[in-house]
């Protein structure tokens, strides 16, 4: 049973890493071809990714990426603020389009999938118990 427990536990594990990865390799491609307009190629940015991350993996103590674990929680509540503040003034200004739905019966299992996906930091607290 433990071994069943710690096979489920990697391959969670993976299935996370390999999430984030793909979505960063996307993100990045995305910016610099809008930005650029241009059409590049996506294995340019997963050799970067991969790199940089095959390079991290070597730090042994966690510690010295306090500070940088630090100024992301704070890029990140700066960011919900601003998207917060953003859609009031946007919504206060010219109020709710004729075609918005508050729930959308069709994109209800996307909205749970992507929904679980944001709070997938449980995925990443749970084995360290």
């Amino acid at each position: 049973m433990r071994v069943a427990l710690e096979i489920a536990i990697a391959l969670t594990q993976m299935s996370f890493a390999i999430s984030h990865i793909t979505f960063l390799i996307e993100s990045c491609k995305t910016t610099v071809d809008s930005l650029f307009s241009t059409d590049s190629n996506i294995f340019v940015y997963m050799v970067i990714v991969v790199a940089i991350y095959s390079l991290l993996a070597w730090v042994r103590n966690l510690a010295k990426f306090s500070f940088t674990f630090l100024v992301g929680n704070f890029l990140i509540i700066f960011t919900g603020i601003y998207v917060v503040v953003f859609a009031t003034k946007l919504l206060a200004q010219e109020g709710a389009g004729p075609e918005t739905a508050f729930f959308e019966p069709d994109g209800y299992l996307n909205t749970l999938g992507f929904t679980i996906y944001c709070y997938e930091g449980i995925g990443i607290v749970m084995p360290v118990m």
